[in-house]
């Protein structure tokens, strides 16, 4: 029988060569400042409270970052753009907070008329 060269995997120098090209993956915790680091669906629903189809849904329609897809069928979700979704949402409720506070009070919000 004839020998059939094995050439599913690459010669050793050959992947010695990739892990020198490819950038070296980090985790989360590791990531230094200003290096994308992605997020799976799983970490995004734990840091938001929101359900996996929840986030699909509401980045279809522009109101949550998109996730983006890494590879084949696996997506991620920038972390700096749901921590800054995040910090959007507080600012939101605490405006929120004032115009309340405001109206109760009579006073007038920033920039405006009393609310009656």
């Amino acid at each position: 029988m004839p020998k059939i060269p094995n050439t599913a995997l690459p010669p050793a120098s050959v992947a010695a060569a990739a892990r020198g090209f490819l950038p070296e993956m980090k985790s989360t915790s590791e990531s230094s400042a200003g290096s994308p680091t992605f997020l799976g669906w799983k970490a995004v629903c734990a840091r938001t409270s929101l359900s996996r189809a929840t986030l699909y849904r509401l980045s279809e329609v522009g109101l949550f970052p998109p996730p983006v897809r890494i590879h084949g069928a696996r997506v991620g979700w920038v972390e700096a753009e749901v921590d800054a979704w995040i910090v959007a949402r507080i600012a939101e409720r605490d405006r929120d907070m004032v115009a309340y506070a405001s109206k109760a009070q009579g006073e007038a919000p920033e920039g405006g008329a009393p609310l009656t």
